[in-house]
């Protein structure tokens, strides 16, 4: 008998945890005769070829993972394979599989629900033995005309009976692996899945370890931890995190989904001593409504949360992304927008504005009715609207979800995007508001804007808008240092050419200064060894010398207070190193030099 484990993921970075993980625990309970095999597709394969890909191996049966990403495509695919292999069977399982897709989708075989491992195991094992119509719990299946129900999915309640889900690590070159050292969440939030499954199962911590040792070893680039609330319990958590730390191999970064309310002083005293980049915690807030919270069933204590939450970022070592939901009960258009400024100005590296979606089985999709939710009839059945908020309003978020995107958590425009909201003194949600009106008036959604096109139109939209908020006399200034701010965030971001658009002072002799500049100091190799022994125009082809009108560095270390009465001319040059490590768009190493002469100081800012 001839099996495929099949997972279509969404990019090809992704990988599927599901699959490699019933794999795993096949292999450690095979059952002679039966070749089970696992493949990875991507949404954005043509089908055609994956249709063919398939029906060419001439598979007994393909058990495919089902997810609201995937599953118009799954049904569209397996509907013509249907057609030119009525013999095969076809199983779905995954978290879009319901007891009534058998009925919904008329060329499945039948469905698994709930956990795949063991369940898989069951069933190859009952049709190997030969076992008539079986009914195994979790399975779903047709059989002679009839439909054999074998009841709610088990379980699987120690963790610890399944293997690691990865054998060749050659296999994921260049894409994120994901692990889960826990089942279930402790919370029940009415939009999730995992409201249905109450309680968490733990993998035991010596098991967790000897995996991410796997890891480790093999210096994969991102592990993915799975787990709803990572940091639940601490005699799970910390140790966990203590052995990445002591184990750090200086390549491998662990993300994590953590609930800000439980972190403390144990926990940050931990994280402290990670190296930058070992790090990045997801922190769903989701909103900072109270009914809202209490509606959704996700009790929030907001100081604490701000509190941690600025706490960890504090910390300046680790990537923290924070989570904000529009359309849930409750919460208005402008009710959202306070909940918009209150997580935004936590200053977290990223604020993901996503969108309430209907999942079927949640809680949320029982009180449809009771909300006024209109949602979509496709994949991944996002809400047009509810009594709260409007269509109109949702898409205006959704323009701004664009905006936040490509300045706010691209991390290219840092100091300009601090310097404009002060100096413009308006909120985040009103800054947002009023560059999205520049972007409709312009046409520019739906539209290619480049990378270098985004600071162009930040330059231009700032300009107006100063014109019509400051008085005349201080335009100019105030604008002058927006420009450098701007200038510098582009030039830290990885950009070396200029553009006209920046204010570029003029010196004839500058060319010539670098290199003799470069030729006679030692100070490159001092700060980055890899230019020992280079030559000054080998150098100059990953490092870049950029003349700013002020002393820039200085004005970005007093932001929060810097003023158009600052803007005194003061010529300097700065160096961006781009091999400096580690590397992207915050890690590259910025030095002064004023005039050429001795460096003054190293800059900070990127920290």
């Amino acid at each position: 008998m001839k099996l495929l484990l099949m997972a279509l993921n969404s990019k090809y970075i992704h990988s599927n945890l599901a699959v490699h993980s019933i794999l795993a625990y096949w292999r450690a309970h095979p059952i002679e005769g039966v070749e089970v095999t696992c493949r990875e597709f991507t949404i954005n394969h043509q089908m055609d070829r994956v249709l063919s890909d398939i029906y060419e191996e001439d598979y007994d049966a393909v058990f495919a993972s089902a997810y609201i990403w995937n599953i118009e495509t799954l049904t569209q695919l397996f509907t013509n394979f249907r057609k030119v292999n009525p013999e095969a069977k076809i199983f779905f399982g995954g978290p879009e599989v319901t007891e009534a897709s058998l009925e919904q989708l008329p060329f499945l075989d039948g469905i698994l629900l709930g956990e795949g491992e063991v369940l898989f195991t069951r069933i190859v094992e009952a049709v190997m033995s030969g076992t008539v119509r079986p009914k195994i719990p979790g399975w779903i299946y047709r059989a002679d005309g009839e439909t054999v129900n074998g009841g709610p999915a088990e379980r699987i309640e120690n963790l610890d009976v399944l293997p690691f889900p990865y054998e060749d690590f050659s296999a994921f070159e260049n894409r994120i692996l994901y692990y889960e050292s826990t089942r279930g969440c402790p919370y029940r939030c009415s939009y999730c899945l995992s409201a249905n499954t109450p309680g968490v199962r733990y993998r035991s911590v010596t098991v967790v370890l000897h995996d991410l040792e796997a890891f480790i070893k093999a210096q994969v680039p991102q592990v993915k931890f799975v787990d709803r609330t990572f940091n639940v319990k601490k005699t799970h958590a910390i140790p966990i995190l203590e052995y990445l730390i002591e184990h750090d191999n200086g390549v491998t970064n662990f993300h994590f989904e953590m609930t800000a309310e439980l972190l403390d002083e144990d926990y940050l005293s931990v994280i402290k001593r990670a190296r930058p980049g070992l790090f990045q915690f997801e922190i769903g807030i989701q909103t900072t409504h109270d009914p809202t919270l209490h509606a959704i069933q996700r009790p929030m204590r907001a100081e604490k949360t701000e509190k941690n939450i600025r706490a960890l970022l504090a910390l300046k070592n680790s990537h923290v992304h924070v989570d904000l939901i529009a359309g849930l009960p409750y919460e208005t258009f402008e009710r959202f927008l306070q909940s918009f400024d209150e997580v935004y100005r936590l200053g977290a590296h990223q604020v993901q504005l996503g969108f309430l979606k209907i999942l079927k089985g949640t809680p949320m999709d029982g009180q449809r009715e009771m909300h006024g939710y209109q949602v979509r009839s496709e994949t991944p059945y996002e809400i047009l609207e509810n009594r709260y908020i409007s269509f109109a309003s949702l898409s205006i978020l959704k323009d701004i979800e664009v905006l936040v995107e490509s300045y706010h958590n691209s991390g290219r425009f840092k100091w300009a995007l601090m310097y404009a909201m002060r100096s413009l003194e308006l909120s985040p949600s009103a800054f947002y508001l009023l560059l999205r009106d520049y972007f409709k008036d312009r046409a520019l959604y739906g539209a290619p804007v480049s990378a270098t096109r985004l600071y162009e139109i930040f330059n231009a939209f700032y300009f107006e808008t100063i014109q019509e908020k400051e008085s005349p006399d201080l335009v100019e200034s105030t604008f002058a240092l927006f420009n450098a701010f701007l200038k510098y965030d582009y030039h830290l971001s990885g950009f070396k050419t200029q553009q006209p658009f920046f204010d570029n002072p003029e010196w004839p002799t500058f060319n010539t200064l670098r290199l003799e500049w470069l030729k006679q100091s030692g100070f490159l190799e001092s700060v980055n060894p890899i230019y020992r022994g280079q030559t000054a125009k080998q150098i100059l082809k990953t490092v870049a010398f950029v003349p700013f009108k002020y002393d820039i560095i200085t004005l970005i270390q007093r932001i929060s207070s810097v003023s158009p009465q600052d803007a005194v001319p003061e010529r300097t040059v700065v160096l961006f190193d781009y091999l400096a490590e580690p590397r992207g768009p915050e890690a590259v190493h910025a030095y002064v030099a004023k005039a050429f002469g001795l460096i003054a100081e190293k800059g900070e800012t990127n920290e």
